[in-house]
């Protein structure tokens, strides 16, 4: 099963990286730590269970009590704190959206993705469906049931909290050089960017730039670089790949700048992470 590690008295995270095949699952408190702005690939969904959980997303200030649901669709960039001096404490599972892809044509007569309307739900029977699949997962020799508790538990929120052909972005009116920046950024992510070259690419003004961009994605260019990286650098670690290389490949200036940004963004250090995703 998944390994704890502590990075104080106060924070700690388990992460869980194959609890079913593909679905990750992280079991964390934090008191100290602040998330920077980030977003995962997944749908990612959990569950508030003890203080205050607070961040911001969808243009939003959000505050997650226990019981309520944290919930973010894949590429939604947020942060995360505490939101008292207690912390918070909470579960989350990371779902490929392949994965919600299937389980959707299974359940759904149209047999359409759903997305999730909103970051924070406040439904505690969807909370309580989620939390018994999350202890399943933590199980040993519970796979079965876990994946069939996980399945249910994501149809029913998306079929009470969720709708087809959610809009991403948070302007309705995405201005065509957006995806342009973001696939330069994708294609020179190893590189020392700078807004100069993406101000050139899009035809505006560096502060007009970040600010639709930001507007329209979630996150400015750097976060969205910085969330670029590091899931290359993820995926090298989990490979074993030496820490010294992937932080070279993937465009950090160092291993302290790695350190710095991954911690950031996923309250583990690489280190860490390398050794839970490969033993």
């Amino acid at each position: 099963m998944g390994q704890a590690v502590f990075n104080s008295a106060s924070d700690w995270a388990r992460y869980i990286p194959n609890a079913l095949a593909g679905v990750q699952l992280l079991q964390a408190h934090f008191l100290a730590h602040k998330f920077e702005r980030h977003s995962h690939a997944e749908f990612s969904i959990g569950v508030t269970h003890s203080g205050v959980q607070s961040y911001r997303a969808r243009g939003s200030l959000h505050h997650s009590q226990p019981g309520q649901i944290v919930a973010f669709n894949p590429e939604v960039a947020h942060d995360g704190m505490a939101g008292h001096d207690s912390g918070f404490g909470y579960q989350m599972v990371y779902v490929p959206q392949e994965v919600v892809v299937d389980w959707c044509k299974d359940y759904f007569a149209d047999r359409a993705l759903r997305y999730v309307n909103q970051p924070k739900i406040d439904d505690v029977i969807c909370a309580q469906h989620l939390q018994s699949a999350f202890l399943a997962m933590a199980q040993s020799q519970e796979s079965l049931r876990a994946q069939s508790l996980l399945a249910s538990s994501v149809i029913h929120l998306l079929s009470r909290h969720g709708s087809t052909g959610a809009v991403q972005s948070l302007h309705s009116e995405t201005p065509p050089w957006i995806a342009q920046v973001q696939d330069y950024i994708q294609a020179h992510y190893t590189q020392d960017i700078t807004a100069d070259e993406l101000a050139h690419i899009a035809g505006v003004s560096r502060i007009h730039l970040n600010r639709v961009f930001t507007q329209a994605t979630g996150s400015p260019p750097h976060a969205y670089l910085n969330t670029l990286r590091i899931r290359h650098a993820q995926q090298r670690l989990s490979a074993g790949d030496s820490a010294a290389n992937v932080a070279s490949d993937c465009g950090f200036a160092d291993q302290s700048h790695m350190i710095r940004r991954f911690k950031g963004s996923l309250g583990i250090t690489p280190k860490q992470w390398q050794k839970i995703h490969t033993t």
